[in-house]
């Protein structure tokens, strides 16, 4: 590996640690500076608890200091939802009219330019991101620079998918362990099971009013519309366990 790599693949794993979405923006626009790239964007689909396709989009277009990345709304990180309804903000986004790679020449004021374009989805689970896009415009400079530029994408798309995962599974701990209580998500595993709220009050031995309690505040801690609603994202975040009860 020449020595001008090792600066660039130390960049690429330290974005491959970061613990804070803060932290990934901050790579990823140092690892922009490094390759002399014109722009990088990361776009990242994922769920949101309501229901709805989101997305996050870490950009080198404005340095990073747009709002995006910015949000502190812990619901941006997880949710739930059927891939096959998924629609994103943009239409010409959409996971089918890209490839895996797609790169294209462009000529500007400034010179050609190399654009490229890399998918990578991956069925994770409700809650965690579902598609990764990453896109970047470097000029051109070599013959044959698109190789070089595939395998260095590579690098920083699965090193983001690594710091990604991370971040979004220490999420969804953190809210699984400050918002359900114990009693809140055996009411949950029992409507799961098809019981009512008068049948989970007798295997509980408590009230049906004490069961209602529960599952109310289940539902509003979870911002959930319904029971129904509450039960699936409590199912996909792995928070109720069905394996063993019947």
């Amino acid at each position: 590996m020449p020595p001008t790599e090792l600066p660039l693949i130390s960049r690429i794993s330290l974005l491959s640690k970061a613990i804070h979405l803060l932290d990934l923006r901050r790579q990823l626009i140092q690892i922009a500076h490094a390759l002399d790239v014109v722009q990088l964007d990361l776009l990242v689909e994922y769920w949101s608890t309501s229901g709805e396709a989101r997305q996050l989009l870490f950009s080198t277009a404005d340095e990073g200091l747009g709002d995006v990345a910015e949000q502190q709304d812990s619901d941006c990180l997880f949710g739930a939802g059927s891939r096959a309804v998924q629609t994103p903000a943009n239409a010409h986004e959409n996971s089918g009219s890209w490839s895996s790679t797609d790169i294209q020449m462009l000529e500007t004021l400034g010179g050609p330019q190399v654009d490229l374009r890399q998918v990578m989805e991956f069925p994770v689970g409700v809650g965690l991101p579902q598609r990764l896009v990453l896109s970047l415009r470097q000029p051109h400079r070599a013959p044959e620079p698109a190789s070089e530029l595939t395998n260095t994408t590579r690098l920083i798309l699965a090193a983001s998918r690594v710091a990604l995962l991370r971040i979004f599974k220490n999420a969804l701990e953190s809210v699984k362990d400050k918002t359900l209580t114990p009693r809140e998500l055996e009411c949950l595993k029992w409507a799961a099971l098809g019981k009512t709220s008068a049948d989970t009050a007798l295997i509980l031995g408590v009230s049906e009013a004490t069961v209602a309690f529960h599952l109310k505040n289940a539902m509003a801690k979870m911002n959930a519309a319904s029971k129904a609603h509450a039960v699936a994202l409590a199912i996909s975040r792995g928070w109720v366990e069905l394996k063993g009860f019947s």
